[in-house]
């Protein structure tokens, strides 16, 4: 980058090579920050994730793992073939790879959860049982399982609107056809 013309002092004037000059400068210098500022944003030792299914242009959505949080949109084409939803990506020498050690470990984390996940709601939404309402709130109840003795809460969003203003503490609520109706 060119800074000679700081050594021209107050000798600059509006004439066109001065202008261009300038003009020039500036771009040069918008470039280069750029290019800093994108160099930075992917740090060689940094681990990104895709966090997404594709949407309907193609992207995923892909996050770096420094704890900001920071993502963007990118085209799975311009990925790693194999890419997918868990994938663990690298950037490495202008552009990223899979890191495969970690992708499987995330891969494997994400299933486990998911089955703590489905064990855990086969508790809330267990068939033809009844579940007790312990306590009526403004925009959720709490129930108890009668089956397990399960306490939890369900968001008036579980509902429709009109059913959710009509609960009462102490009513019986039975799962059926994936709703919870009021057991008469």
């Amino acid at each position: 980058m060119n800074l000679d013309f700081f050594e021209r002092g107050n000798t600059l004037n509006n004439n066109s090579k001065n202008t261009n000059f300038i003009s020039n400068f500036i771009k040069e210098l918008s470039n280069h920050l750029a290019e800093t500022i994108e160099k930075n944003n992917k740090v060689s030792n940094s681990t990104y994730c895709v966090a997404s299914e594709p949407n309907d242009k193609g992207e995923v959505y892909v996050v770096i793992q420094n704890g900001s949080g920071a993502g963007t949109d990118m085209k799975l084409s311009e990925l790693p073939k194999g890419s997918q939803y868990g994938t663990i990506l690298r950037y490495k020498n202008g552009h990223f790879v899979i890191d495969e050690e970690l992708t499987n470990e995330s891969i494997e984390s994400w299933k486990r959860a998911r089955e703590v996940s489905k064990k855990e709601v086969a508790h809330y939404k267990m068939e033809n049982v009844d579940y007790l309402v312990r306590g009526v709130y403004e925009d959720d109840i709490e129930v108890i399982n009668n089956e397990t003795g399960h306490i939890f809460g369900l968001s008036k969003f579980e509902f429709w609107e009109k059913d959710f203003n009509s609960l009462q503490e102490g009513m019986i609520l039975n799962y059926k056809n994936g709703e919870y109706v009021v057991k008469e």
